[in-house]
């Protein structure tokens, strides 16, 4: 019995290694009986379809699509690269498409995707998906990962079998054998939750502190007039929210990809000029924590609290906060500001249910 039992553990882990490898490394998916795995590479879906989550689609049954269904396609925008989208409009008769199309949108998105789904770019409907990858796929990519997410993990199987054969061949009832089975195995899971939490508050400490002196940098080169970048993406700006611990680069949004690196210039005025300068970030998902990345915790700031904004001519202006609420997906309404040769911002995310937005709007001290 303990030898199946090791057996259909070890499998389950060579099969998720390799399943987790496959949906990695396929481009439209490596279809099985008309299933395609998918590894989720952004955002776009959170909470639903969080990154490095897997998440299977079913060839056909492009007819049978209805509003809310999730599909996967290769979309236009993206250079055919693969997309997972929820369908929030179907078209039947358009002038520019040939046959019925979908109007996608990713649920942690602010705005519909550029170009429809077809039935030339479709590929498939999203019947099952799963977040439990992430852990494993996330420590897969750190330095050191495949010892952690392989070795440490046959490891920790193999004293779990060898204490396992310890406590069969023991002098002990049946009882006492099972009792301490089930305390060892209770024993390596608490173990493995507290080193995935400890691993987890530590990757977050380090992007925080990693990003603080991209911001710190940006700002003194700024003033011998060179220039920063961050994953490739030039920095635009810095926001430091002190009532939060927040202190963050700005990039220019260029897709959802972006809020991944970064807060992002997202729309209207450029930073510190007149009119109203919007900044997008992501918020982690159920992170009620003191942790902070990116937008995580705006909703905690108050009338009156401080953010200060530096735009790339080394401009360090400061911004009171107005107002803040949730809101549905907001549109270019609640984004306006008076048109009163003052300067505003507005920080803007999803919430963590990602039902809502959370949006919090300043002004500047000095105008």
């Amino acid at each position: 019995m303990v030898n199946v039992f090791f057996g259909l553990c070890l499998l389950a882990l060579i099969g998720a290694v390799v399943l987790v490898v496959a949906a990695r490394k396929s481009g439209d998916g490596i279809a099985v009986f008309g299933f395609r795995p998918f590894m989720v590479a952004t955002g776009s879906m959170e909470p639903t379809f969080q990154v490095n989550g897997l998440v299977v689609a079913r060839d056909g049954g492009f007819d049978d699509i209805k509003v809310g269904d999730i599909v996967a396609f290769r979309a236009e925008g993206m250079q055919g690269q693969t997309a997972l989208h929820r369908v929030i409009k179907i078209v039947d008769d358009n002038d520019k498409y040939e046959g019925r199309i979908f109007v996608v949108k990713g649920d942690n998105n602010m705005q519909a995707d550029g170009a429809p789904v077809t039935r030339d770019n479709y590929l498939g409907k999203v019947v099952w998906n799963t977040n439990f990858t992430k852990a494993y796929a996330d420590a897969l990519n750190q330095p050191g990962g495949w010892v952690r997410a392989i070795a440490l993990p046959i490891l920790a199987l193999l004293l779990v079998f060898i204490a396992m054969r310890c406590l069969i061949g023991a002098s002990m009832s049946w009882q006492g054998k099972g009792l301490a089975i089930s305390a060892a195995v209770l024993l390596v899971s608490s173990a493995s939750l507290l080193a995935y939490a400890a691993f987890t508050i530590r990757k977050v400490d380090h992007t925080n502190e990693a990003l603080a002196k991209v911001a710190n940098d940006f700002s003194e080169k700024c003033k011998l007039g060179e220039t920063w970048k961050i994953a490739g993406r030039p920095v635009i700006g810095r926001i430091e929210i002190p009532e939060i611990d927040l202190d963050y680069p700005v990039i220019a949004y260029s897709g959802a990809s972006s809020l991944d690196v970064a807060i992002t210039h997202f729309t209207g005025a450029k930073i510190n000029t007149t009119g109203n300068s919007v900044l997008a970030g992501r918020r982690v998902y159920g992170d009620t924590s003191l942790l902070n990345l990116f937008f995580t915790r705006i909703d905690r700031l108050g009338v009156g609290d401080d953010v200060y904004l530096t735009s790339p001519d080394c401009e360090r202006v400061k911004y009171t906060v107005t107002d803040h609420e949730a809101v549905k997906s907001p549109d270019d309404s609640m984004l306006m500001q008076p048109n009163d040769g003052k300067r505003y911002t507005a920080l803007i995310s999803g919430s963590y249910d990602m039902l809502n937005r959370y949006i919090v709007r300043a002004e500047a001290v000095q105008n």
